[in-house]
Formats: C-alpha cells, sequence, structure tokens
C-alpha cells in the first residue's frame, strides 16, 4: 500500500537536502529504484546540478532515504513497544507487528532498507541506523530476560530469530507469497499474530529434564 504523498514545493533556503530526500523517496515509492538524479532534481523545483550539493551519487541519495526508513522504523517499533506496557510477551508482539506493517506500508523503502549496497560508506551508514531500529528488538528480549519469561541468554543473539520472523513475514507480505499471496491488511495482521504467538513459546526458559 503506499501513502499518498503531496509534491514537494521548491525548496527553501537552508531545507534542500530534506526536499531532495522527500522527492526521491516519492518517486522511489511510486516507480520503483529507475530514478534519477535529474528526475528528482525536476520534482523537487530546483536545477539538475543542484543534488550534488548534498549528493555525491545516486547511491548516496538512495541510501539516505534507507537510513530515513531506519528511523521511521525504530519510532513506529519503539512507540509500539512504549504503549504495549511492561509485559515483554505483549512488546514482542507489538513491535513485530509494527515493524510488519511498516513493511508493508512502505514497500520499495523497505526493500531499499535491505537491499544491496553500492559502496562500503553506503554500507556503513545504513547499517549504523539498521543496528539502532534492531536495539529495540534487542530491548524487549532484556526485558523478558529479566523478568524471567525468555530463555536466558546474549540479548542480541536471541533477538536474532523474532527478527528474522518478522522479516520474513514483512517480505511474503510485499512480495504477496506464500500464505499471503491474495489477503488484505486483516490476513497479514492474523498470519502475524500466529507465527509471533508461536516465537513466544521457543523463547520461554528451558527446564531441564532428568
Amino acid at each position: 500500500m503506499i501513502e499518498n504523498r503531496e509534491v514537494v514545493k521548491p525548496y527553501h533556503h537552508g531545507h534542500l537536502r530534506e526536499a531532495l530526500i522527500e522527492s526521491a523517496r516519492d518517486i522511489l515509492e511510486r516507480e520503483g529504484r529507475d530514478l534519477t538524479l535529474r528526475a528528482v532534481a525536476k520534482r523537487a523545483g530546483v536545477s539538475h546540478t543542484a543534488p550534488y550539493k548534498h549528493f555525491q551519487s545516486k547511491d548516496a541519495l538512495l541510501a539516505a532515504i534507507a537510513v530515513q526508513g531506519f528511523h521511521e522504523l525504530e519510532y513506529a517499533t519503539r512507540t509500539a513497544r512504549a504503549e504495549a506496557g511492561p509485559c515483554a510477551d505483549d512488546q514482542l508482539v507489538a513491535t513485530g507487528l509494527a515493524y510488519i506493517f511498516f513493511g508493508v506500508q512502505h514497500p520499495e523503502v523497505y526493500r531499499l532498507m535491505f537491499g544491496p549496497r553500492q559502496t562500503d560508506a553506503v554500507s556503513e551508514t545504513v547499517q549504523a541506523a539498521g543496528r539502532s531500529a534492531f536495539g529495540v528488538l534487542v530491548g524487549v528480549l532484556e526485558n523478558g530476560i529479566e523478568a524471567g519469561v525468555f530463555n536466558p541468554t546474549d540479548p542480541t543473539t536471541g533477538a536474532f530469530a523474532p527478527w528474522a520472523l518478522v522479516h520474513g513475514v514483512t517480505q511474503m507480505a510485499i512480495d504477496r507469497t506464500g500464505p499471503l499471496a491474495a489477503t488484505g491488511h486483516s490476513a497479514v495482521e492474523r498470519y502475524a499474530r500466529a507465527a509471533l504467538f508461536s516465537m513466544l513459546e521457543g523463547l520461554r526458559p528451558r527446564t531441564e529434564t532428568t
């Protein structure tokens, strides 16, 4: 699902970078990654050389969009966790659903966030934003471990399985594959909740058997 986004008006002094990112994101979400800096400049209402004042290449501009996407994902999951209350189970389900819905609402940005990078410098910038967003889920695991409801393990390692789950569900929902091939928002939520509740059981502390 693509949100309606207004066409960016010509930038005001000091806001060129933001206008370029907004214009590029609008093109990306409507037409995919085959955008050009010239098209971005035209949409932003600036000269075709203006983008180079902030971005050395298209890849650098796309990286800025990916970083913005990770910041938005972090905000969405952090907000969902806060609204879920102190229970680690509720936090995990809430953050998982927020993650999935973000990807479904912004499919092209989501693909860009987890797509290949062109240079090491660009890659590191995006990865840093990704690690920060992943930290929300790590925090949920830390909470559950401290409360004794999740298996005591390294929280970063423990957060990988829930992340892999929600990432996989998001990809299937975006690409409409598997059980999500022809489903709407409510069905995605139903499948996601079922998967997350199953994941919770796998996170429980293990009891030793004799």
